[in-house]
């Protein structure tokens, strides 16, 4: 991957829940890292099918292999550009751990 194409700043967010004071749970997301990548919008029609289920995907995120992004799964987010993305699916493009691919569809909240 050619550093010059790694332009767009994306920072990474991991949930944790806890209970509230009534016993219910409280998600909140927290930052775990910050990388540079390239985010590139999706025109909506690309999908994505994991074990049948079919998401249109709304931006795809290139990122370099690393120990962070290594650890990224589908229950993180991603923030760019003052919009929150849910991580479908993380994928290692060439199976060698260099370069990381996160499909991500526009989130609700």
């Amino acid at each position: 991957m050619q550093s010059g194409k790694l332009r767009h700043r994306i920072t990474l967010e991991r949930a944790s829940e806890s209970k509230d004071e009534w016993g219910g749970i409280t998600k909140t997301w927290t930052e775990f890292g910050k990388r540079w990548s390239r985010a590139v919008p999706l025109s909506g029609k690309e999908s994505f099918s994991e074990a049948h289920e079919i998401a249109t995907i709304d931006l795809r995120v290139e990122l370099r292999h690393d120990s962070l992004t290594e650890t990224i799964t589908a229950k993180d987010r991603v923030v760019w550009d003052g919009n929150t993305y849910d991580i479908e699916t993380p994928i290692d493009v060439s199976g060698l751990g260099k370069e990381i691919h996160l499909m991500c569809v526009k989130s609700d909240g």
